[in-house]
């Protein structure tokens, strides 16, 4: 239990707490730059773009993690997420909406580096019981987070969402910068191996095939961001608030489960059968014409995509210890540059061919991410 009382794990839980409490998720965001004026297919493009302004944030922050520690570009990580949010609350169209998006995708993807390499400093043996604890300090207020943001949104406007969110941001980053820890490089870091260049984690196959299966997973993913736009679901930002509130409620209830179970069983286990349950629900999902299952759908889908955000343990396991910011980083960069493809060609995909092939291939997108997940496991074995 001395885990559960460190001033730092509980810094970032707190940290979490503040960003679950109002949360606009992408299906949020939809209905946000809808209000704006945007279209399927521009809102597409924007979220492609701003997808792939993070690719360079998550290979910067990664870079600069090892460079400078994990405190300072953390911080300010945070720093640059509130001025993006104040952007976003002031923007007149969707244009400047989209200038706010883009420093918060580059500011969050340079943020996950450094958060995950404080939590490898403070607890190396029990990284996936960190991470639960921290994602369920997210989702147990994130739960009605997004129902807030709706709420506000219908009531007060946009403004409100977003400046509220801003204004939790900086209580945030005041706490963080009195109990996140200096720290410093990990002791392996001044022994053994020496990191040679950027290229040197593409040297192990395991990675690689992990980085593939990050891509092609990322990729299909575009489903969610276009919900606002499915006829079945024509409704109000508080009711398609309810995708993402049950997003969150499903990881309360399993990503303290399945952080633990990491621990002991292996994380292989965890994130191969997160695919493969992601795949199935989308491959459903044309199916019913019931709101309720449909949401039933998009639950099982949470579960899977949450035991499947362990991918990023994967990572840092099979990274060398002289380079895991940067090999986290180029994992986030292969996630956010198959976001970014998989947004313009979604939006793209979702006007000119429908919902029902939208949601069958991203299903099918899924379970060939589980393929190279797969493959990924087996070199791992054999080397």
């Amino acid at each position: 239990m001395a885990l559960y009382r460190n001033r730092t794990l509980l810094a970032l839980a707190f940290f979490q707490v503040c960003a679950g409490l109002i949360e606009v998720e992408s299906i949020l965001f939809g209905a946000f730059m809808s209000s704006l004026g945007a279209t399927p297919d521009t809102l597409g493009f924007v979220l492609g773009a701003g997808y792939a302004v993070g690719v360079l944030g998550s290979i910067l922050g990664g870079r600069l993690v090892d460079i400078v520690g994990a405190r300072i570009v953390f911080l300010g990580s945070i720093a640059l997420s509130i001025v993006g949010l104040v952007v976003e609350a002031f923007s007149p169209t969707w244009i400047v909406a989209a200038v706010g998006f883009f420093m918060i995708q580059f500011s969050q993807m340079s943020l996950r580096p450094s958060a995950l390499r404080i939590i490898a400093e403070a607890f190396p043996d029990s990284m996936g019981a960190a991470l639960g604890f921290l994602y369920t300090a997210y989702s147990g207020v994130a739960v009605a987070g997004p129902l807030l943001a709706g709420w506000l949104a219908q009531h007060y406007g946009w403004n409100a969402v977003f400046m509220g969110k801003a204004g939790l941001f900086l209580l945030a980053f005041f706490v963080l910068a009195m109990f996140i820890p200096t720290g410093g490089k990990l002791a392996s870091l001044t022994q053994g191996e020496n990191l040679r260049g950027w290229m040197s984690v593409f040297r192990r196959m395991p990675l690689v095939m992990l980085y593939v299966a990050a891509f092609i997973g990322a990729f299909f993913s575009y489903a969610s961001s276009f919900l606002s736009y499915d006829p079945r679901l024509s409704a109000s930002p508080l009711a398609l608030a309810v995708f993402p509130s049950i997003f969150n409620l499903s990881q309360l209830v399993s990503s303290w489960p399945s952080g633990v179970l990491g621990d002991k069983a292996g994380y292989w286990k965890i994130v191969l059968g997160g695919a493969v349950i992601m795949g199935c629900a989308w491959l459903l999902f044309p199916i019913p014409s019931e709101t309720v299952f449909l949401y039933i759908l998009y639950l099982v889908f949470s579960i899977g995509s949450i035991m499947s955000n362990y991918i990023e343990v994967l990572a840092v396991k099979l990274s060398p210890t002289t380079g895991q910011g940067l090999s986290v980083g180029f994992l986030d960069a292969a996630r956010f540059m198959g976001f970014s493809l998989g947004e313009i060609f979604g939006g793209m995909l979702w006007q000119y061919a429908g919902p029902s092939v939208s949601y069958l291939l991203a299903g099918l997108g899924y379970i060939l991410a589980y393929v190279f997940l797969l493959l990924s496991y087996r070199s791992s074995k054999e080397s």
